[in-house]
């Protein structure tokens, strides 16, 4: 359990390592807004023929466009805060209210404040909470949890203690049953509330890196477009990449490498098995023809011997016929 609050407090870590790069580039945006907007200015200031002033209002336009996304995104920014307080805010108080009625500690109660924070509201999602409230305000839900960590293991002793006296023979089985249902049932309640930890700050990481994706794509984007001087501000800010979308899309594009390998080799086998059944379709066919053709020629075969039988037989009626009529004209002559 120590280590889930350890890995509570790595998150967070992150947090606010997004948080600083958020603010870094908020702060070089905003000095190159204003930088324009001085720019115009002096134009303005000194020609201020209506015809120098129509020259300029694509200049104008265009500062116009950075200054509505800058505003934006920093609309969007207080927004993600917002939300960042809410979810510690609420968890807050839920831990508060399960520690004051279901652990009856003193060291514990001593611990909890509950009225020092602001009281957040759903009506206000805009309402700018400043980060070191944020940031004590976790470290609170922290404490908590390894407080209720410690209660787990001095109940968890006693419990030893109490299964030996139940060894030795006294009737307290009933009562032995109950207090590990209690502790069990305080173990099964932190566990969920690390559950919801986790769950808010990866997304509150995950929010954050895309935003700062943002940031940094509006910054490329005025940095390619105005030649700025660069030996005031720095040419480069490192992109945060979100890495839960880029395991993502590796795990899609590996997929994907499957899926095409798979269809490769099932048009593979399907084109060898159209094949092999073509061919073998091929084969039964001409060994078929081969076989008709073997028929039709023993038939013709067998029609000839036929006729030639029938030959020889006429052939031989007609000499026996001949010969008669030749016996019979000797008969008649020794007559």
């Amino acid at each position: 359990m120590e280590s889930q609050i350890s890995d509570l407090k790595t998150e967070f870590i992150m947090i606010i390592n997004n948080r600083d790069t958020i603010t870094k580039i908020f702060h070089i945006l905003e000095g190159r807004i204003k930088k324009l907007k001085t720019i115009y200015n002096e134009f303005i200031s000194k020609n201020e023929k209506q015809i120098f002033i129509f020259g300029l209002d694509s200049f104008r336009f265009q500062s116009k466009l950075m200054d509505i996304e800058f505003i934006d995104m920093k609309r969007m920014y207080l927004a993600i805060s917002n939300r960042i307080y809410c979810d510690y805010y609420k968890l807050y108080r839920i831990l508060c209210s399960y520690i004051n009625e279901n652990i009856q500690e003193k060291t514990i109660s001593e611990k909890l404040n509950i009225g020092t924070f602001p009281i957040y509201l759903d009506l206000e999602p805009f309402k700018e909470y400043d980060f070191a409230v944020i940031n004590e305000l976790q470290n609170n839900i922290l404490i908590l949890f390894s407080s209720i960590v410690n209660y787990i293991s001095i109940k968890d002793r006693e419990l030893v203690t109490y299964n030996k006296k139940l060894n030795i023979g006294l009737n307290i089985d009933n009562f032995v049953s109950t207090f590990n249902y209690d502790v069990n049932n305080t173990r099964e309640k932190f566990g969920l509330f690390v559950k919801y930890m986790h769950f808010f700050q990866r997304n509150h990481n995950k929010i954050l890196g895309r935003f700062v994706n943002k940031l940094q794509a509006m910054y490329l984007q005025i940095d390619k477009d105005i030649d700025f001087d660069e030996s005031v501000e720095p040419k480069f800010i490192p992109c945060i990449e979100d890495t839960n979308v880029v395991k993502e899309d590796v795990v899609n594009t590996n997929n994907e490498n499957t899926d095409d390998k798979t269809t490769d080799d099932k048009t593979t086998d399907d084109k060898n098995t159209d094949d092999k059944t073509t061919d073998d379709k091929t084969t039964d066919d001409k060994t078929t023809n081969d076989e008709t053709t073997d028929e039709t020629t023993n038939e013709t075969t067998d029609e000839n011997i036929d006729n030639a039988t029938d030959t020889d037989n006429t052939t031989t009626f007609f000499e026996k016929d001949n010969f008669i009529s030749a016996n019979k004209k000797r008969k008649k002559k020794k007559k």
